[in-house]
Parts: C-alpha cells; sequence; structure tokens
C-alpha cells in the first residue's frame, strides 16, 4: 500500500516544496486505513495566505479522490492536543515522512483524560446523527447506507484511542484494529467489521438485512459509548 502510492506522494511532496520554502515536514500517514493515505504538511507559517499557494497542487490530489491534505503548523500542534488529541494519535501511530527537517509527530505525547474526552464528544455526535435522520428515513435504503458510512468515517481513530486507553497494543490494518478492539472489550462490536466490507464494497448487503444490520450496528456503537462514557482513568 505504501510503497505504491509512494511516488505519487513524492510528486506531491515536490511540488509542495516548490511553493513553500518553511515546509518543516511531509508525511503519508492513514495507510493501514486506506488504499491511497493522507496527507500532513507542517510549515512554519500555516496562515490562510500560505496555505491558497497550494491550490492546484491539491486540485491534482482531489482528482484521485483523497482527500486535501492537513496543513499544520508547529503552534497548531502543539496547543491541539487537549482539543483533537485523536487525530494527532492516529497520525503518530501509522505514518512515514517524504521530507523532514523534523519530526513533529514522532515525540508527542497524550493525555488519557482528553482523548476520552474527544471520544465521547465523537461518539455522542454520530449518535445524533443517526437519531435527526432516523425517524424520517429508516425505510430509505439510500439514505441508512450514507448514514452507516458517515458515523463509521471516525471510528478507526476511536478504536486507536481505546487502545491507548486500554494500554493495548495499536494495529493499524483496519481489521486488525477492530479485532483488537473486540478482544479486550466485554462487549460485541463485531458489527464493524461488517460495516468496513459494505463500505469498501468488498461485501454487499441486501435490502432486507439492511435494517437488522443497522440496528445491530448502531446498538453497538451506543454500548461503544456508553463504555468510554463510564469509564474511568487510572
Amino acid at each position: 500500500m505504501q510503497n505504491k502510492q509512494k511516488p505519487f506522494w513524492e510528486k506531491i511532496a515536490a511540488q509542495l516544496l516548490q511553493i513553500w520554502d518553511d515546509v518543516i515536514q511531509i508525511a503519508v500517514y492513514n495507510t493501514g486505513l486506506s488504499d491511497q493515505g493522507s496527507l500532513v504538511v507542517v510549515l512554519e507559517d500555516d496562515s490562510l495566505v500560505q496555505v491558497v499557494k497550494a491550490h492546484s497542487v491539491v486540485k491534482e490530489i482531489n482528482r484521485k479522490g483523497i482527500n486535501p491534505p492537513l496543513i499544520i503548523s508547529p503552534h497548531y500542534i502543539e496547543h491541539s492536543l487537549d482539543s483533537f488529541p485523536l487525530e494527532f494519535l492516529n497520525i503518530k501511530t501509522d505514518y512515514y515522512n517524504i521530507h523532514a527537517k523534523h519530526d513533529a509527530f514522532k515525540d508527542l505525547r497524550f493525555e488519557k483524560s482528553y482523548i476520552r474526552l474527544e471520544m465521547e464528544r465523537e461518539l455522542k455526535s454520530k449518535e445524533l446523527l443517526i437519531k435527526m435522520n432516523v425517524l424520517d428515513y429508516y425505510g430509505h435504503t439510500k439514505i441508512l447506507k450514507e448514514l452507516i458510512e458517515v458515523s463509521f468515517a471516525t471510528i478507526e481513530p476511536i478504536l486507536k484511542g481505546l487502545l491507548f486507553l486500554l494500554d493495548e497494543y495499536i494495529p493499524i490494518k483496519r481489521k486488525e484494529l477492530i479485532y483488537k478492539a473486540d478482544e479486550v472489550t466485554e462487549f460485541d462490536i463485531s458489527s464493524l467489521l461488517m460495516a468496513v466490507d459494505f463500505i469498501t464494497g468488498t461485501a454487499k448487503l441486501p435490502k432486507e438485512r439492511l435494517k437488522p444490520f443497522f440496528d445491530k450496528y448502531t446498538q453497538q456503537l451506543q454500548t461503544l459509548s456508553d463504555y468510554i462514557e463510564l469509564f474511568k482513568l487510572h
């Protein structure tokens, strides 16, 4: 996965280094969670004036169906570990450098209380999203599928956070991560495995099976949310 996309990312990095002269680090992360990975760029100055200079390069990334790069500064990282620790834990557990004057992620340290709080916030936001839509669209197959996809978008970083709280090893591959999280908890979250296959298109959910799966999936998300809400930090 990493080797397959590395030439593309090296080309993008070379273009970005021509645009900015204050690049500290360019890295690819999420290599275990997607076929392409995602790009993060650390600049001394991540102001909007600087960011928009990369507009043409980002258009090339978008054409491959990849999300725009995360462009941040050391100051942003330092002052965001209490607000967005899951995002940085997600990067730290799975990245490789294309260019690095300094590695801004290698020595990051995380507070369990901040990790737990963002996990709770993310899970509750997913719960609200589902509740706000399910009454109107429960019979609509397309909407149920979209709710599964949207709600699953941040589940993997949440599972990394769960394993971090439990002082467990954090796998980077999608299914290995879910298997490990399911193994170390006393409740069932196996529906997440099916959700991965469904979202990636490796398995189909016939219409008659979608509602039962949706019910199981949302119940297990609720169980995970309740567990995090009551989680006691040592």
